[in-house]
Parts: C-alpha cells; structure tokens; sequence
C-alpha cells in the first residue's frame, strides 16, 4: 500500500513539474485543440512541422463522462485538467491563433466559452483535411513549399487560383472584375470518379463506317471526243484511156 501510494505521489510530482517546465517554455503562436483521434493527431504533428504551433487533444476514457486532455510538450504527451485548459496554466503567455477543431456536439462543454489564453479562436467544425488545411493555410499564411508539402502529405491536389492574376495582372482579364479572384493557391482534394460496368449499358450500338485513311483521288473521266466522219471522197471523172498506136513497120525489113 505503501508502495502505490509512493509510486502515485511520484507520478503527481512529476506532472506537476512536467506542467511547469510546459509553463515556462515559449508560448507557440498557435495551439491545435484537435479530437483524439489517429488522423486528427497526425494532422496537427504537420501544421507544428511547418508552423510554430502547439497541441492539445481531447477525448473521453473508459468513462464516457470523463474528459481526458493532454498537451503535447515537444517530447511527450503530459495530461492536463479542464481547470488548466480554462485557466492556461500549462502554458507562459497567450497564443495569437487557438483552433478548436470538431463538430459542435463532440466539443466538451467548457470548451463552449472561447479559451482566454487566445487572441484569436477559430472554430473549424469540418474534420475533412482539405478544408482544414484551406482554411487554416490561408490564416497561417502558407509559403508555396508549404502548401506543397502538406498537399503530398495528404494526398490533395494543388489548385493555382492566381494563374489568372499573373498572367493578366493585377486587374485581371479584360471585362472580369479583378475583386473575384481568389487571392492565393488553395489546395482541393479530388474526388474519384467511378465508371460504370459495361454490364450496366444497354442499347443496340450503331455501327459506324471508318473513314479512309487518306482521301481518295477523285478520278476525272474526259468527255468522249465527238465523232468526226470525214466528207466522202468526190468521184473520179472517168478519163478515156488513148487509143494504142501501132508502131508503122519498114517494108524493107523481111
């Protein structure tokens, strides 16, 4: 009994020192307070990767009425109580962004009334990462590489809102107000699209002749030459043959 009870006060004092060296670090610009849940966690470890920011995560334990907080210190997960969360005791000075993620319904109850160690509180209740990292990137203000990264990380597709701008200036293309055009790069996650199985098309399918490859030569036939009869030759005129002469013979010759 002794025992346990030694181990118990060595795990309070322990705590409490763990909550004044939290205390007494940099406050980071911004504090996550995000469900405990695996890939809520996961995103927040990548906003603190790119950005100066810190982490709490709530959740119920065995008893759903318990609420269990704890704030991640850099090295390990230390748990606070809901008296430290509305007083800020686990932390130095004041946060300038505190984002409570999670619907409504999942909030705890104290988490109700705005957090006074923040300056500004954002309630996001969307757990969908694209519209997260949209919507906190553009507070944040995300360099490229960072939106890059968290893009791949997360399996989004960059979208470049600001082609238009640089392409066509400040104003924009001509007749388009130039108020319209979104002001940064935003990334949007791509839904798939699912093609029907052939088995679902019916119909009889029109068969359709494959034009040639290459035009044909259009074959020109040239008009018969007209028939030319040539006039009849005019008959001859009959010409009388001479009569023979008969060579006169030499009476001398016998």
């Amino acid at each position: 009994m002794k025992a346990k009870i030694k181990l118990v006060s060595v795990l309070f004092v322990a705590t409490i020192l763990s909550l004044q060296a939290l205390a007494g670090a940099a406050t980071p610009s911004s504090i996550l307070v995000v469900p405990a849940r695996a890939r809520m966690v996961q995103f927040a470890f990548q906003i603190a990767a790119v950005k100066d920011a810190g982490i709490i995560s709530y959740g119920s334990g065995v008893d759903t009425s318990e609420i269990l907080l704890h704030v991640w210190n850099g090295q390990e997960w230390i748990r606070i109580t809901t008296d430290d969360f509305t007083s800020g005791s686990f932390m130095a000075g004041t946060a300038e962004h505190v984002f409570l993620i999670g619907p409504a319904k999942d909030l705890p109850g104290f988490m109700t009334a705005d957090p006074t160690w923040g300056r500004t509180i954002h309630r996001m209740a969307s757990m969908d990462i694209a519209t997260l990292v949209n919507e906190m990137g553009k507070i944040l203000k995300l360099t490229p590489r960072q939106w890059k990264w968290l893009a791949e990380k997360n399996n989004l597709t960059l979208t470049d809102n600001n082609a238009d701008r640089r392409r066509y200036g400040r104003w924009g293309r001509s007749g388009i107000d130039a108020s319209v055009i979104p002001p940064r790069t935003t990334p949007r996650q791509v839904d798939a699209v699912i093609m029907p199985p052939a088995t679902s098309v019916q119909g009889a399918t029109e068969t359709v002749p494959m034009p040639p490859s290459a035009p044909a030569t259009p074959v020109v036939t040239p008009p018969a030459a007209p028939a030319v009869t040539p006039p009849a030759s005019p008959a001859l005129e009959s010409t009388p043959m001479a009569p023979a002469v008969q060579a006169p013979v030499d009476p001398t010759s016998k």
